[in-house]
This record gives C-alpha cells, structure tokens and sequence, in this order.
C-alpha cells in the first residue's frame, strides 16, 4: 500500500515522511498542518475515513493508529493484536469498523469508536467488506501452501453487531478471569 493517501473530500494529503512520521498537509496550500508520530518503526499503509475526520496508519511494529485530523491527536491507544506488519488498511462505508491486514497472515476487524477487535480471521490474505458492512469476503489459504492442490478458497462472513461484540467481548473477559 503507498505511503500517501488522500482525503475523500480532497483536502488532506497524508504521507510518510520519515519512517516515524506522517505528515498531514492542507492539499490548497501544501502547508503541514499536523505532524503525526507514534510507530517506532515504519509505517506500512494508510487510510481515510471515509468522513476523513480520522487517519489509521498501520506500521511494521504490529500496530495501528488512528488520529484525528483535525486535531492531529490519537483517538485511542494503538489498536494491537496482529504479530507482523500491518498494510493494507480500509474503512467500512459508514466508517464504524476498519479492516485491516497483516503480514502474519491475519485479517481484523475493529470498532473504530471503542477500538476494540472485532474479528480475526486467520490463514488469510485479503478481504472486502460489502457496502452495508454487514459481511466480508475473504481468501482462505491452504495449510500448506508448498504442496497446495487447490487453489486458495473464498469465505463469505456475516459480521457481529455492535451489541454481539461487545456481549462477547464481555465474556472472554469474564473467562480470562477464571482460575
């Protein structure tokens, strides 16, 4: 994915200008209007949301960040949980949920609003979200990948609802809890 993305409205430009640090710049003036940091290694993609009020970079550090143009603060803590590089990254069309991927062969879906991991989906290399953003798409890898027969397959997916993610993130935090 490249090191520059624009804004949907065409007024931002985000590019990478050191392996630490975005750059946001105004597209009229070509002024920078925020410098953004956070990755202690180098960012790997970038999107808008599709309001372009927030910027998510994945970097090699296994991380993403999402900012807010506007103010060129963090929204919340790095979202973590992918093992290796994080690029490429898209938005739903409402903007609620980002889908990421890794390196470490994983796809993810987050709560944009609570940060929170939605899905993962494993042994995958791509996936696309429908326009409702209700299901996905994505490949399945074979085990393994040498001696593979079949091509890589097709999985459509139906996404929880905010309350059925959250409901199960309450009980695997209930369930870490138990001895």
């Amino acid at each position: 994915q490249p090191s520059v993305s624009l804004s949907p409205d065409g007024k931002l430009l985000a590019r990478v200008v050191t392996n630490y640090v975005v750059a946001l710049c105004d597209t009229s003036t070509g002024q920078t209007v925020h410098l953004l940091a956070g990755s202690k290694w180098r960012f790997s993609g970038m999107a808008f949301s599709p309001d372009g009020k927030i910027l998510a970079a994945g970097g090699w550090d296994s991380q993403i960040y999402l900012w807010d143009t506007s103010t060129g603060q963090l929204v919340c803590p790095p979202l973590r949980g992918h093992r290796r590089g994080v690029s490429p990254l898209a938005f739903s069309p409402d903007g609620r949920t980002l889908i990421s991927r890794s390196d470490d062969l994983t796809v993810r879906l987050w709560n944009v609003e609570t940060g929170q991991e939605m899905v993962v989906v494993e042994n995958t290399t791509f996936a696309i979200l429908s326009p409702n953003a209700r299901y996905f798409a994505h490949s399945l890898l074979p085990r393994d990948l040498e001696n593979a027969t079949e091509p890589p397959g097709l999985l459509i997916t139906r996404l929880p609802s905010a309350a059925e993610a959250e409901e199960r993130n309450r009980a695997l935090t209930q369930l870490s809890k138990l001895p």
